[in-house]
């Protein structure tokens, strides 16, 4: 039955511990997904937070933690 195979992934995907490779990769990726979201709201609402080269910086930062996370789940598999 297919809800068997389906039912047997999610346990899987419970019980299987995950690597640490597999753990770092995601912390990239979504620690630059909130640096990416979150620095320009904060220099959109709080202009003098932050001058524009720093938020530009920041944002350049996490765009290459989400790329680095992404080639090294690739690398994983």
């Amino acid at each position: 039955m297919p809800h068997e195979d389906v039912l047997r992934e999610i346990v899987d995907l419970l019980v299987k511990p995950k690597s640490r490779t597999e753990m770092v990769s995601e912390f990239l990726r979504e620690a630059a997904v909130l640096l990416v979201v979150f620095v320009p709201l904060e220099a959109l609402f709080n202009p003098g937070a932050l001058r524009w080269w720093e938020s530009a910086t920041i944002v350049a930062m996490a765009v290459g933690a989400g790329y680095a996370g992404i080639r090294l789940e690739e690398t994983r598999q």
